[in-house]
């Protein structure tokens, strides 16, 4: 069973592969032929003989100078504008103290935003809330991960003891895909019912 899914999974992959580099490929051999063989033949037909003469007219008939001169200066705004801007509003974060709240979507495939605390202690106190509606009790697990800060994990486990008494606690590190994701420092937590 476990080599037919391999197999499945090769085969899948050789399809997307396929899927993804057919049409360069295509355009690479369509380069390749005249103008000609263009017209006349099916174009999925690969070319009778090589024909550069499409990349010499590209290069002397066009101002590649000037495109590639253009390309550098949208590539150079671009990021420009994006350093900026994101520096910007991580010292705007990182002055306001803002801590982002993070929960999976309805299908688990991505984080969405639940809520900003200005603190800590704010951004466990929405997600308490919530678990709360969510009937959190002594008959769930309540999972504390930390990047590498076990005095803001030991800091949750307490406020979590005081809010849900009796709940059981299990503190743990974070895997760096996860700090990777939300930051050194970042906190995670998780609750699963028996």
């Amino acid at each position: 069973m476990k080599r037919i899914k391999h197999i499945a999974l090769y085969l899948l992959m050789t399809a997307i592969l396929v899927v993804q580099v057919y049409p360069i490929f295509w355009i690479f051999m369509t380069s390749l032929k005249t103008a000609e063989e263009v017209r006349t033949k099916s174009t999925f037909a690969l070319p009778s003989s090589l024909c550069f003469d499409n990349y010499v007219r590209a290069v002397t008939t066009s101002d590649l100078a000037l495109y590639f001169k253009n390309s550098l200066i949208v590539l150079f705004i671009t990021i420009t504008a994006l350093v900026l801007l994101s520096s910007t509003a991580a010292f705007v974060g990182s002055v306001l103290n803002l801590k982002p709240v993070l929960t999976p979507n309805k299908e688990c495939s991505r984080l969405d935003k639940f809520g900003i605390g200005r603190t800590m202690k704010g951004a466990v106190k929405a997600v308490f809330r919530q678990m709360k509606k969510d009937q959190v009790g002594k008959e769930d697990i309540l999972y504390i991960a930390h990047g590498n800060v076990p005095e803001d994990a030991l800091a949750i486990e307490a406020m979590a003891k005081e809010e849900f008494p009796g709940i059981d606690i299990r503190i743990h590190l974070l895997s760096h895909v996860f700090i990777t994701q939300g930051g050194p420092g970042c906190v995670a937590l998780q609750h699963i019912r028996r």
